[in-house]
């Protein structure tokens, strides 16, 4: 707050250095600055968003960035880097077959190494098996039911653990993981002379000895820890003669890298960014950490690959349209087969920018019905979904078919198409404007859909909530204003900076032509050696008809009657060939290859 007063008094003549009232993210913050006057930092990036309104991005590992606008300064300071969360397990090394479930004890820390007083718990991706909710124990501390897998296999079961700084965030507020070994108790067979002694040893730990019964056979209990691949049979008979024979358990691969991105939706815009985390164990369930682990994305990026804490971290960077469903694929060539993971990220798509319009044979007669499509799309070219389509007075529009007015008039049909998002009770991100003499908050989506029921509270201390637009309001009492919601959000606004509204509807005005009721339509195609063509009125095909053809540089045959139309033979040459009524002047034109 004393940095934003500061920045404030500097321009207080105009238009002034504005910084927020909380230091930067470090996924970076707004500013504003003198319309025309270009900011420039110290420690950070800077990046255009509107007349006067700039994104601060700061360097890595910094903790102030020093801003200047012409003659104006001011310094920001950065958040601390993220802590950490540490996940604790009782029983830390449950068994399939005994332990049905394990309690997650979950600890989240500054980077300071102090408790996180952020009520939010963090978001948890276990590998296998059924995460509960977790639940809020006390300041940084979480716990969850977690519920093995159902597989009969051994195991190490993969936790990654991200804490949010808000909703659109990519670097998170705290983050690890960890490594559930999961054993597997069975029972193992086997066959041998009847009356034998029988030990089986798996991973350093002796189980039996079992007696075999009188056709040989016998069964020894064990506990198989992940990372086992084979045991040895000790065998003693009642002569004391003693064999020892090696078992190949024949247990299926099981993964031993875990990785997750969050958000774990982003828009498809090309400036999104995502934060890959990461996590590698030895084949018995420690961690392993520096592994040569390679990422790629299905679509869009992935920057650089660090190991971090023990974690392997990267940014994964959103492609600019196509939205739907993109795959992050992790690769550990060391570790061959187990050394495989897969992430799904959403793309999801931004706001109506505009409408296709489709009518299928245009232009149409009076009364005539139509096909035709109204699809919405945002500024990538991504379908957001039908657009409304209101016709004019005699018309209609209704399942994808419009019915044109039965008078001709003056030819042209008019069609109003329309297009709103519908709202979403999840909010993305805040933007905050000054209209007037008020202060208004807009709450959106991922997608752009406008939030509702989001509450708000402001700098002032007013609260409010958004309405069925997302939008919230409160009186403007400066030229600076802050606004902050559930899960982080939060944005400052100037009054001299204005950010760019976000679109949630689109609206167009068509035409359709008409065409007198008695006009023809000629259809002609190629095939083969052959010219066809038919001739249609308002009442179908009309036979018969003379028609005159006009066909340059190519040798036609002579007119003969054909299939309700007619037909010509092409003797020879190339190019375009066109079939015109005679009576009607209405004529389709074919290209001779």
């Amino acid at each position: 707050m004393l940095t934003l007063a500061l920045a404030l008094v500097a321009g207080a003549a105009g238009p002034a250095l504005g910084i927020p009232p909380w230091p930067l993210g470090p996924d970076g913050e707004l500013v504003a600055a003198p319309p025309g006057v270009p900011l420039e930092a110290s420690g950070g990036a800077v990046e255009a968003v509107a007349p006067g309104l700039w994104r601060v991005v700061p360097d890595e590992g910094v903790r102030a960035v020093e801003l200047r606008a012409g003659e104006l300064r001011a310094v920001a300071l950065v958040e601390p880097p993220p802590g950490r969360v540490t996940l604790a397990f009782a029983p830390p090394a449950p068994v399939k077959g005994r332990d049905d479930a394990v309690t997650v004890e979950v600890t989240v820390q500054t980077s300071a190494g102090e408790a996180d007083a952020d009520p939010r718990p963090p978001w948890i991706t276990p590998s296998a098996g059924r995460l509960g909710p977790v639940e809020v124990v006390g300041p940084g501390r979480f716990r969850a039911r977690f519920e093995l897998p159902e597989t009969r296999w051994p195991e190490a079961v993969a936790f990654v653990a991200l804490a949010a700084r808000c909703p659109d965030c990519a670097t998170p507020r705290a983050l690890g993981a960890a490594w559930l070994p999961v054993a597997a108790a069975i029972d193992l067979p086997g066959r041998t002379d009847p009356g034998v002694s029988t030990t089986v040893e798996v991973a350093g730990r002796r189980w039996g000895p079992v007696l075999a019964d009188a056709t040989g056979r016998f069964r020894v209990p064990v506990v198989v820890p992940p990372g086992a691949v084979r045991g040895t049979a000790h065998s003693v008979n009642a002569r004391g003669n003693e064999r020892h024979t090696v078992i190949q358990l024949g247990l299926p691969t099981v993964p031993r890298l875990a990785c997750a991105v969050a958000p774990p939706g982003l828009p498809a815009d090309g400036r999104a960014r995502g934060a890959v985390v990461c996590t590698a164990c030895a084949p018995d369930g420690k961690p392993a950490p520096g592994g040569r682990v390679m990422l790629a994305a299905s679509r869009g990026g992935v920057g650089a690959v660090r190991w971090e804490g023990g974690l392997l971290r990267a940014t994964y960077h959103a492609a600019r349209g196509g939205s739907g469903p993109a795959t992050l694929v992790a690769t550990w060539r060391e570790a061959g087969a187990a050394g495989h993971a897969t992430v799904a990220i959403e793309l999801a798509t931004g706001a109506p920018a505009g409408i296709d319009w489709e009518v299928a044979g245009e232009p149409l007669r009076p009364g005539e019905s139509a096909e035709v499509r109204a699809v919405a799309r945002d500024e990538r070219g991504d379908p957001l979904g039908p657009a409304l389509a209101r016709a004019g007075p005699g018309s209609t529009v209704a399942e994808g078919r419009l019915v044109a007015r039965a008078a001709l008039g003056d030819g042209v049909e008019r069609i109003a198409l329309s297009f709103v998002l519908p709202p979403t009770q999840v909010a993305a991100r805040l933007s905050l404007r000054r209209e007037g003499a008020t202060w208004v908050a807009e709450a959106r989506g991922l997608d752009g859909r406008p939030a509702v029921g989001v509450p708000l509270t402001f700098g002032g201390g007013a609260t409010a909530v958004t309405d069925a637009r997302g939008s919230a309001r409160s009186p403007a009492v400066g030229p600076a204003e802050w606004v902050t919601g559930p899960a982080g959000l939060r944005a400052a606004g100037w009054s001299w900076a204005p950010p760019d509204r976000e679109a949630i509807e689109v609206a167009r005005q068509v035409e359709v032509a008409l065409r007198p009721a008695d006009s023809v339509d000629v259809a002609a195609t190629v095939e083969g050696r052959w010219i066809r063509w038919s001739i249609k009125g308002p009442g179908g095909a009309l036979a018969a008809r003379q028609v005159l053809l006009r066909a340059g540089d190519v040798r036609l045959g002579p007119v003969e009657a054909y299939g309700g139309g007619g037909r010509c033979e092409v003797l020879g040459g190339h190019g375009p060939v066109a079939v015109m009524d005679e009576a009607s002047g209405a004529a389709a034109v074919v290209v001779v290859p």
